[in-house]
């Protein structure tokens, strides 16, 4: 039996987006935008007494962003591997890499308050979690390496261009 000859084809991004320049991206990003905004809003709610309702809310919201910014992201990636020579491909990846350290960065105060609450208040939301429990309790994990929220930035933008 004689192995079966595959045809080279180029491979289809279209489920994620068309082109580069789509006006899709630029919805998505659009769309990103807003979900941030709404998002920032949640700092100042920030309390140990927070609705449980609220909480949930707060954590739909925190994945609705992150499965935009994971497909732009994906496109980006997929597409620079694709053909790594390719400067619209090299500079659309470095973009969604320097989007997704800034996405981080403005929502990065919602896991800074989770991981500093006190252990009643936390086992209070985790009860309340669902499927966003084991997250939860992942990010609580690194509660004691980590840093400012200053200097937590700081890291996120320097780890875009620089080594980890």
């Amino acid at each position: 039996m004689s192995p079966k000859a595959y045809k080279q084809e180029r491979w289809s991004l279209a489920d994620l987006f068309s082109s580069i320049d789509s006006p899709e991206i630029q919805k998505a990003q659009k769309d990103l935008e807003k979900i941030l905004q709404g998002y920032e809003g949640y700092r100042e709610k920030l309390s140990p007494e927070l609705d449980e309702t609220q909480f949930l809310s707060i954590l739909e919201d925190y994945e609705k962003a992150g499965k935009v910014l994971s497909r732009l992201g994906a496109y980006g990636s997929l597409r620079f591997s694709e053909d790594t020579q390719d400067q619209a491909a090299q500079a659309f990846q470095a973009q969604m890499q320097q989007l997704s350290a800034n996405v981080d960065n403005r929502m990065m105060f919602f896991t800074l308050w989770w991981k500093g609450l006190e252990e009643a208040d936390a086992q209070r939301f985790l009860d309340a979690s669902g499927d966003y429990r084991y997250w939860l309790e992942a990010l609580r994990l690194k509660k004691p390496y980590t840093l400012t929220e200053a200097e937590e930035k700081v890291i996120n933008l320097k780890d875009v261009n620089g080594p980890r």
